[in-house]
């Protein structure tokens, strides 16, 4: 049923949810919506970029292990999540420049 965009949609996303980082595609009219599930929304970016900041400047450079950003406990998971949130658009980012320039 790879034309029930609708399901696909649904599917991936949950995919997503699960930890997913892509997922195999079987027709053109599958990138689209795989290209926006998957790729980080810009309030994501700014948070892993604020999370990263203020994880190596409040955390690491004190020698902490969790600190407190705005109710929020930081720690390694989360500061590592958001660093690969962060990897994730610079090889989204790389490729668009790469795919552009040929």
């Amino acid at each position: 049923a790879y034309k029930d965009i609708e399901m696909f949609e649904k599917n991936t996303r949950f995919g997503r949810q699960l930890g997913y980082e892509g997922r195999m595609l079987i027709h053109p009219s599958q990138i689209e919506p795989s290209h926006r599930i998957y790729t980080p929304s810009p309030e994501d970016v700014e948070w892993a970029k604020e999370i990263v900041k203020v994880f190596e400047e409040e955390g690491i450079a004190k020698g902490l292990a969790a600190i407190n950003h705005k109710g929020q406990m930081v720690d390694t998971p989360v500061y590592e999540g958001a660093r690969a949130t962060l990897a994730i658009m610079d090889e989204i980012t790389a490729f668009d420049k790469k795919r552009n320039l040929a």
